[in-house]
């Protein structure tokens, strides 16, 4: 049978995405995988692999926000950005709570941040931090990063960092950026990532629970590609309907569906469940549906 579905998978620390997805794969014994959003090799945490026509969804998973937990480690900085790195510069200047606390805020709400160069993203083709261990630097552009709710606790040598933001946030620059924000240097000494948007930690399957799971038990570990998308609407297409749009037809919506909002993304139902996703879009006074994605 195939197997079509997401697993919140909680990647250990010390193994890469990807290497964590061949796992899963090869586990479910899936035809295809993926994940939604890199995690640092150094990281544990949420991480959603997407199997069989789920990967399909990418495009609708990866760009949730995010929650971290990360250790702050004061009074130094690293060329990587975290504690693996080698030492570049320290300082005998170590800030207390109430200095962190107000650098950590200041960033609530978002700004503009460099992306690491020791990170999997691609500047003109070339990955960063394939460069950065070749000891070549590349400009990088700003980008705005939302950061929707911080916290910090602790002071001295290390503090606890929690933070809820937006996709593409690297928490190692952020760790850097509140450390100069309160006069010091710092650098990322752990990550956890305990949320992908509706995935959450707690919630999540570790490897040696699948490894010592029987087939069964693996199966109520897949959630059903129809149970990731729960922000879009429902749509049942009679049988007629279903086939013109399975075909590539835009239908008229309002013999089956009337009332639908125009511009707008909705889960597809047939005779036999969940079959895709679609969108409707204005045709002269008329709405009309057309699927994105077929499933199943």
């Amino acid at each position: 049978m195939p197997v079509d579905g997401v697993v919140n998978f909680y990647k250990p620390c010390g193994m890469t995405s990807q290497r964590a997805v061949n796992i899963v794969k090869k586990l479910f014994s899936a035809a295809k995988a993926g994940h939604c959003g890199t995690l640092d090799p150094d990281a544990c945490g949420v991480l959603p692999v997407m199997l069989g026509s789920a990967v399909k969804l990418s495009e609708y998973l990866v760009d949730h926000d995010k929650s971290y937990t990360a250790r702050l480690a004061l009074g130094f900085c690293t060329d990587t950005g975290d504690i693996t790195g080698s030492v570049t510069a320290r300082t005998c200047v170590l800030p207390g709570p109430d200095e962190l606390l107000a650098a950590a805020k200041s960033f609530e709400g978002g700004y503009m941040q460099t992306p690491p160069m020791y990170s999997a993203l691609k500047v003109n083709g070339v990955k960063l931090v394939d460069a950065a261990r070749r000891g070549a630097e590349i400009e990088r552009a700003p980008r705005f990063v939302a950061i929707n709710r911080i916290e910090i606790s602790g002071g001295g040598e290390y503090a606890a960092l929690r933070v809820e933001c937006s996709r593409g946030t690297y928490i190692r620059t952020l760790c850097e950026d509140i450390a100069k924000k309160a006069g010091t240097l710092g650098c990322m000494a752990s990550l956890e990532r305990t949320r992908v948007g509706g995935f959450n930690a707690s919630e999540s399957v570790r490897l040696e629970t699948l490894q010592n799971a029987s087939a069964k038990e693996l199966a109520a570990f897949i959630i059903p590609p129809e149970d990731v998308l729960p922000q879009f609407e429902k749509v049942v297409l009679p049988p007629f309907y279903e086939k013109l749009v399975r075909n590539g037809c835009a239908v008229d919506i309002k013999k089956f569906a009337p009332g639908l909002e125009c511009g707008a993304t909705f889960r597809l139902y047939g005779e036999n469940g969940f079959f895709g996703i679609g969108e409707t879009f204005g045709f002269d006074t008329n709405v009309l549906l057309k699927h994105k994605k077929i499933l199943a």
